[in-house]
């Protein structure tokens, strides 16, 4: 997925942990992966999967389980449910054209608004650096490389994210009025919650996402100035590779294997992230558990053993199945979640497995009639359009909550 440069502002205002929300604005619009709107990964042979009546380890790390915002917009009973949900991250976007859409001062009214909201509530956000504005890239997928302007450029908005937003960032700090930006915004007393992640890009392995075509060496070359750029704003912050999205969708994608796989053949690369991330969109929890083993497979090749393991999309719909894989039906997604979460939770030490992130919370309203570009799209949630949970929804509460 990439974080749609057109979606709504998110407008908030909390008290203590109570949230008052404008109706219908929008903390993130998305759009999901090239994958997902494809059918999804063909990897379906048995790799020894966890069944569902195996002890799970506890307890869970803090902040293991997180969710992704949808075609639609949270809202108070959204944010709320959250908070109580387990649930410990909210993988959001951090698109540079909304803050800088032309030449000059930064604008960060968006970005403190989901910032804001999520804090207020006690859910940490994992930002997602993309999206080039038009005076840099005529598309928004085009990373600002090419010429030293734009790498500058892209730098200094890094930069500047990663000084307001990290440990003792602006967003943080009491100003002369005693309160910091992130108090005046959320209207609360709540405690802050400095970003320390920061994922550089989305599925640069797919040309949906990564144009003019998917490019290893040259998505080293942004992860490199960009970690640096990072780095100089914060020192303890963690770099999270691109998720990598497997099964190529048309000639140019390159698969997630394929693509790590050349990514650390280019020198240096090995030392920029501090983690790597998948999407393993599959039919079954078997295919998940498939890519899952060779990404890991693949770090071992490269003496990479020790790096952590981020899942930072991975779902199934509940509408009707449709003989791809993607859609399962009600009660075909609450065993699907349940066999996978079980899943994450049995191998994650195996696995180094530190995040996994379902896509996505709330499925659009059925009033909502967009065309969206996937064909989980109207059913990935975990509730339905009216906050109803789903069946899904409990199971992956259930097992969120362990998260001590």
């Amino acid at each position: 997925m990439t974080i749609d440069p057109r979606q709504d502002r998110f407008a908030a205002r909390l008290s203590g942990r109570t949230l008052r929300l404008a109706a219908g604005v929008a903390l993130a619009a998305v759009t999901v992966s090239a994958l997902a709107c494809g059918g999804g990964s063909q990897v379906t042979a048995s790799v020894g999967v966890a069944s569902s009546s195996a002890a799970p380890q506890s307890p869970l790390p803090r902040g293991m389980f997180g969710v992704q915002p949808g075609p639609t917009s949270f809202d108070e009973q959204d944010v709320a449910k959250i908070a109580g949900s387990g649930v410990g991250t909210v993988r959001v976007g951090f698109n540079w054209s909304w803050v800088q859409p032309q030449p000059g001062p930064f604008n960060w009214s968006r970005t403190d608004e989901q910032t804001a909201i999520l804090a207020a509530s006690g859910v940490a956000s994992v930002p997602i650096l993309a999206g080039s504005p038009p005076w840099i890239a005529s598309e928004p997928t085009t990373p600002p490389l090419g010429s030293p302007e734009r790498k500058e450029a892209w730098k200094a908005f890094v930069t500047a994210a990663t000084r307001r937003y990290g440990p003792g960032g602006t967003f943080w700090r009491p100003g002369p009025s005693g309160k910091s930006v992130f108090h005046v915004v959320c209207g609360c007393d709540a405690r802050p919650d400095p970003i320390k992640e920061w994922q550089v890009w989305n599925e640069p392995n797919l040309v949906h996402y990564y144009t003019p075509e998917p490019s290893p060496g040259a998505y080293a070359r942004l992860l490199r100035m960009t970690r640096s750029a990072i780095k100089a704003a914060d020192r303890e912050a963690e770099v999270v590779l691109a998720g990598l999205s497997d099964g190529p969708s048309v000639p140019a994608d390159i698969g997630a294997g394929r693509y790590l796989n050349r990514l650390y053949g280019v020198p240096g690369a090995a030392r920029t992230f501090d983690a790597v991330a998948v999407h393993p969109y599959a039919r079954d929890a078997s295919g998940v558990a498939s890519v899952i083993r060779l990404i890991r497979q693949t770090m071992r090749d490269h003496h990479d053993r020790r790096t952590p393991l981020w899942v930072t999309e991975v779902g199934w719909g509940s509408a009707r199945p449709d003989g791809f894989g993607t859609t399962k039906g009600i009660s075909g997604q609450r065993r699907i979640v349940k066999r996978t979460m079980k899943m994450m939770v049995h191998h994650r030490r195996a696995w180094r497995l530190q995040r996994v992130y379902w896509f996505f919370w709330r499925d659009p309203p059925k009033s909502d009639d967009r065309r969206l570009p996937c064909r989980i799209c109207h059913s990935a949630g975990l509730l339905r359009g009216n906050h109803e949970p789903k069946p899904a929804y409990r199971v992956f509460a259930r097992i969120a909550r362990r998260a001590d």
